[in-house]
C-alpha cells in the first residue's frame, strides 16, 4: 500500500521540531545525489535556519509554481 504524500506531508509538519529535522535528515540522505555539502554543513545550515525562524524562506508553494 502506497501512502498519500501529501497525508505523510501533514502528519511531519504536525511534529515536533527536533523530530521534523530527523525526518529531513533521513529523506535527503535517501536522495542519491552527489552533493559536495557534508552531512555536517548540511546539519549546521538546517539548525542555522531553525534558530533564524525560516524568516527569508520561500513557501513550497512558490518553489513548485517557479519550476
Amino acid at each position: 500500500m502506497t501512502a498519500n504524500p501529501e497525508h505523510l506531508l501533514e502528519q511531519a509538519l504536525g511534529l515536533p521540531e527536533q523530530d521534523r529535522s530527523e525526518v529531513i535528515l533521513s529523506l535527503l540522505e535517501a536522495l542519491d545525489e552527489d552533493d559536495d555539502i557534508t552531512d555536517a554543513e548540511l546539519l549546521e545550515e538546517l539548525e542555522h535556519r531553525m534558530k533564524e525562524g525560516f524568516e527569508d524562506s520561500v513557501s513550497w508553494t512558490e518553489v513548485r509554481q517557479t519550476q
